[in-house]
């Protein structure tokens, strides 16, 4: 580890994911793609221990450049929807890797966080639905979304010149953004990216408020990180309520790092899911995976690393997601991902039936997997997506190909089919499934999950005329944007879908802490559109090139 500096097969519409061992010359704004297996000077992770640091950018580049993007996520080897950056000169670092941080990462003991619960605000936010659209002279991908009683968050990555509500930026190849919105769709602060190489994947927050983004960079990256060893490195970044930087750690090995997932647990300590190439230090000595590996990290509420599971393999393995369930102060540790060959997490195995085939496993506070299931076909199938209920139901969301057999009988898809399966968590049984089959070209995929209560929220993409079970959705060409509610039995109670024409897809979804006239909880949407979007929350308009970014809540 460095010494802290002062101050994360398919091809759809627009295109899938490359394989990860595979390099790309152009970004892809769907999802993150295979980078250059650049050497690296340091094979360690950095922690940048930063108590409160300037958010706002420095002067930015004239220059953008448009890049190709990619409208789904890759099948084999990427689960996490689409864009590629390109490659970027090595950084010299540190060459030895320190075994702990040289300064201590905050006086305060390491379980609590630096804000206390209750400094959230004391007023109800006034229930309230909007849509609102990021376009600038690039393209705007929306990864991932989060709300909690402070409002609306939605992390991503961009290209060229865009205004993100507080001031117009720019980046010469692709840069990340998170971006936080009031409950009515208002700016409340931003940060953005002009690395040539970076993209956040994902977002959650803590008790206290507390933001939690990951994903992976190159470059400089935001305002007090440390600089990336080589194009491509994991992070995880911890941002007070006002956009302020508490602490990054960097994941960086001689290869490609990209961290995909992230949740926190009852104790508000930080679990980071991703895959690696290459050796990587993350913080208890060097880990050489063969060929890419998976991985679930996890951090103390103040930056500091305590544990890793590997999902380990003769081929490649990927932890694309990762969710916490807290029963009487035990914490279970439920993931989703994909695999070729073989996985071994845990101390379990499991073998593909051909292909690439999806996993499931839960892992217990120690590391030992209570459990782990895969499911496959000899084609492409993938677990993009998790969620865990409070009564211990395990839904699991993604696609698949050919024939597969989720535990209810042999399910055939008609192309790229998308699934919803639901586990038992204690036994990892199945206790039912529902399929998303189009006859589209651009195919079917549940993308990102939330669990209410018994209930499951789905996002993801469908193509032209679609069932989601056994009802009907109304789905515009070349892709188009969904979200369903299902309840306990899996039956589906109420959709949304962009029936217009032009490519659009929902990449994440999130439950508001407010609720609408139904009764039930807001929800928020995000990910990418062109040509025009609507949700049911107001409608939205592109702008070439495309795609253009997307936030909305709805009230189902």
């Amino acid at each position: 580890m460095h010494k802290p500096s002062t101050h994360p097969a398919l091809i759809l519409s627009l295109s899938l994911l490359s394989a990860c061992s595979q390099p790309i010359p152009t970004p892809d704004a769907s999802a993150p793609d295979a980078m250059d297996d650049a050497a690296r000077a340091d094979d360690g992770p950095d922690i940048v221990d930063v108590t409160r640091a300037d958010a706002s950018l420095d002067a930015l580049p004239d220059g953008a450049q448009d890049a190709a993007i990619d409208a789904q996520p890759d099948g084999p080897m990427d689960s996490t929807l689409d864009s590629q950056p390109d490659s970027q000169p090595d950084v010299a670092v540190d060459s030895q890797p320190d075994s702990r941080p040289d300064v201590a990462v905050d006086s305060q003991p390491d379980s609590q966080p630096d804000a206390m619960p209750d400094a959230l605000p004391d007023a109800a936010p006034v229930a309230t639905t909007f849509a609102r659209g990021f376009s600038g002279t690039g393209f705007e991908v929306v990864r991932r979304v989060a709300a909690n009683a402070d409002g609306v968050y939605a992390v991503g990555d961009f290209s060229g010149t865009v205004d993100f509500g507080a001031g117009s930026v720019t980046t010469a190849g692709t840069g990340l953004f998170v971006v936080a919105l009031t409950h009515g769709g208002g700016v409340r602060w931003t940060l953005a990216s002009t690395a040539a190489v970076s993209s956040a994947q994902n977002v959650a927050f803590d008790s206290a408020g507390n933001v939690f983004v990951v994903g992976f960079y190159g470059g400089a990256g935001l305002s007090g990180w440390s600089t990336a060893a080589s194009s491509s490195d994991a992070f995880v970044a911890s941002y007070s309520r006002d956009g302020a930087l508490r602490w990054m750690w960097r994941i960086g090995g001689v290869g490609e790092e990209r961290a995909t997932g992230v949740a926190i647990d009852a104790a508000n300590s930080v679990y980071v899911s991703g895959s690696f190439a290459g050796s990587v230090d993350f913080g208890t000595g060097p880990v050489i995976p063969t060929g890419v590996d998976g991985f679930v990290a996890r951090y103390t509420n103040l930056g500091s690393f305590a544990s890793v599971a590997i999902a380990s393999g003769a081929s490649d393995q990927r932890v694309n997601e990762v969710a916490i369930r807290n029963v009487g102060g035990v914490v279970q540790t439920d993931v989703a991902g994909e695999f070729e060959g073989s996985v071994t997490l845990g101390g379990r195995t499991t073998t593909s039936r051909g292909g690439v085939d999806a996993f499931v496993a839960r892992l217990r506070s120690d590391g030992t997997a209570q459990w782990l299931r895969s499911f496959g076909s000899t084609g492409t199938d993938t677990a993009a997506t998790i969620a865990t209920s409070a009564s211990n139901v395990v839904a699991v969301g993604g696609s698949f190909s050919n024939s597969v057999d989720f535990g209810t009988g042999p399910s055939a898809a008609r192309g790229t089919d998308g699934f919803v399966l639901w586990l038992d968590g204690d036994t990892s049984s199945t206790t039912r499934v529902r399929t998303i089959s189009g006859a589209g070209s651009a195919g079917d995929f549940a993308l990102d999950l939330a669990a209410d209560g018994d209930a499951t929220i789905v996002a993801g993409l469908c193509d032209g005329t679609t069932t989601l079970g056994a009802t009907m959705l109304a789905c515009g060409t070349n892709g188009a944007a969904f979200v369903a509610g299902l309840d306990g039995a899996g039956d589906v109670q109420w959709t949304a879908s962009n029936a217009a024409a032009g490519a659009s897809a929902a990449l994440g979804v999130a439950l508001s802490p407010m609720r609408g006239a139904m009764g039930r909880p807001l929800v928020v949407v995000g990910g990418r559109f062109s040509s025009t979007l609507d949700l049911g929350s107001g409608s939205l308009t592109g702008r070439a090139p495309a795609p253009d970014g997307f936030v909305t809540v709805i009230a189902p």
